[in-house]
């Protein structure tokens, strides 16, 4: 843990002299807004089958969004959890917080920590220390694209009890369209290359479509696609699968 944090300090030593001589870094900050805008995003799935299939399975996940100034805060959180009558089958963990500061208002930087645990894919924990430059390619009322390039820093440990610490370049994106104000569809897309083993990549992408019940009330369906060409060992020696595919359905509340 030392380790990985001795190397995020020296990934923040360096981009910090580039923010401060930005040329831009001098222009005039816009105006606060007189209530900072604050969102909170909630969503939820459950599924309970009883008689020939005893299957419970649970999918919830949030979202904070706080603006003010130059400023975003961003946390996140997600949970799949299934178990049957006897044993748990699925369950997985990912929570992440950032902090982006815009230069201008289509470019800036970000800085971010991160933890997940999937142990039916091998992995007890791991933990990432993130970096890098964000620029808002489009950022218009109906349409947004933004592309993300950096490093991040990784501890994790196995099911087996291996640990390792490694760096991984990070290039990532967003699409988002927006059909009406509360009909939405947005798909994630990043690229995660280990700079000491290249054979070691993850790609993670997400689609999902939200269709509004009400103001605040929406059905939410998600597809995620995890891709690790290096999984970790399975206890007889073998490795996991290179792939985790995960169609979560449920309400997306809106405050």
């Amino acid at each position: 843990m030392k380790l990985a944090l001795s190397k995020l300090g020296r990934l923040g030593a360096l981009l910090l002299p580039v923010l401060i001589a930005s040329p831009l870094a001098g222009q005039a900050a816009p105006a606060a807004d007189t209530v900072p805008p604050l969102k909170l995003t909630l969503d939820f799935g459950f599924v309970d089958a009883a008689g020939n299939t005893s299957l419970k399975t649970l999918n919830a996940g949030e979202n904070v969004l706080y603006r003010a100034n130059r400023i975003e805060l961003l946390q996140a959180g997600s949970g799949i959890y299934g178990r049957t009558t006897d044993s748990t089958i699925t369950e997985q963990l990912k929570v992440d917080g950032r902090v982006n500061f815009m230069v201008v208002k289509t470019a800036g930087f970000f800085v971010g920590v991160g933890y997940e645990r999937n142990r039916f894919a091998g992995l007890a924990r791991r933990f990432v220390g993130s970096a890098g430059l964000a620029l808002k390619l489009v950022d218009g009322p109906m349409n947004a694209w933004s592309l993300e390039l950096g490093a991040s820093l990784n501890q994790e440990k196995s099911t087996l009890g291996a640990s390792t610490d490694f760096t991984a370049l990070r290039l990532a994106t967003l699409w988002r369209h927006s059909f009406t104000k509360t009909a939405v569809f947005q798909e994630t897309f990043e690229v995660l290359p280990n700079v000491e083993t290249s054979e070691d990549l993850r790609i993670n992408s997400e689609t999902s479509l939200v269709a509004p019940l009400s103001q605040h009330v929406a059905l939410k369906v998600s597809y995620a696609y995890k891709f690790d060409n290096l999984p970790a060992l399975r206890p007889n020696g073998l490795p996991f699968e290179k792939s985790d595919r995960i169609l979560t359905t449920g309400i997306q509340v809106v405050f």
